[in-house]
């Protein structure tokens, strides 16, 4: 009986110093984001940001898609995201936008929580894409008002 316990003890700790670590190294990330966004967005506005978006991808190049971690700014003029690895951006002008709105899914990847879906004008025609993102409904609301800044 000690034996179980004491695997139990060593299993847990170790599960323990992992969660401690994945966490210091999400936290490293966020801070080298932060100053990623500094420097190429230097004096801009922000009208929100969230250093924990997860994109899930272009609805024009269907579903086989890696997801990616990032940040998601709203700017006056436009809404940007850049993603953490590999290092990748995405500018949507406001003024492209044609809808946002919040769906549970997209291109069939779900985290059963609310996403903010974004349809817009492309270069090459009409495409949309989603984020994970805190208050998905802050965050469609808040692109609804800036939006409504540039008519």
């Amino acid at each position: 009986m000690n034996t179980t316990l004491t695997v139990i003890a060593f299993v847990a700790g170790g599960l323990l110093v992992l969660l401690l670590l994945l966490g210091f190294i999400a936290s490293l990330v966020r801070r080298r984001l932060q100053a990623e966004l500094e420097s190429r967005l230097p004096g801009r506005r922000v009208l929100r940001r969230s250093l924990r978006a997860n994109f899930f991808g272009f609805a024009s190049l269907g579903p086989a898609q890696l997801r990616g971690n990032g940040a998601l700014v709203l700017l006056p003029e436009e809404l940007y995201f850049l993603m953490a690895a590999p290092r990748r951006e995405i500018r949507i002008p406001l003024a492209r936008i044609i809808e946002t709105s919040l769906v549970r899914s997209h291109l069939g990847k779900t985290i059963f929580r609310p996403l903010l879906h974004v349809a817009y004008h492309g270069g090459e025609g009409d495409d949309a894409v989603a984020w994970a993102v805190p208050d998905p409904q802050g965050w469609r609301d808040a692109v609804e008002q800036a939006r409504g800044r540039q008519t």
